[in-house]
């Protein structure tokens, strides 16, 4: 005698992996298109947080949450 599975559990045991190696994909494919952009709007991205931080600097003597946030950043960055 053959036990092999019929109807369900066979449908079960092929759609799950089939369902997770998709999913994989979708998640690689999307990784790949965030590194992409990310390489590609590279100078974008900088100039905008040069641009902000030169901007909120300006507050870091009156304002507490700004003082906060700069000494917080220059300690994880080992700024002296």
């Amino acid at each position: 005698m053959n036990a092999r599975p019929t109807g369900h559990a066979t449908y079960v045991h092929f759609v799950w992996p089939v369902f997770f190696a998709i999913f994989l994909l979708v998640i690689f494919i999307a990784e790949l298109a965030v590194g992409i952009a990310g390489y590609v709007k590279h100078d974008d991205i900088q100039n905008s947080i040069v641009r902000h931080l030169n901007t909120t600097i300006k507050d870091y003597p009156t304002n507490k949450e700004v003082q906060s946030t700069f000494d917080i950043l220059q300690t994880d960055v080992s700024c002296s």
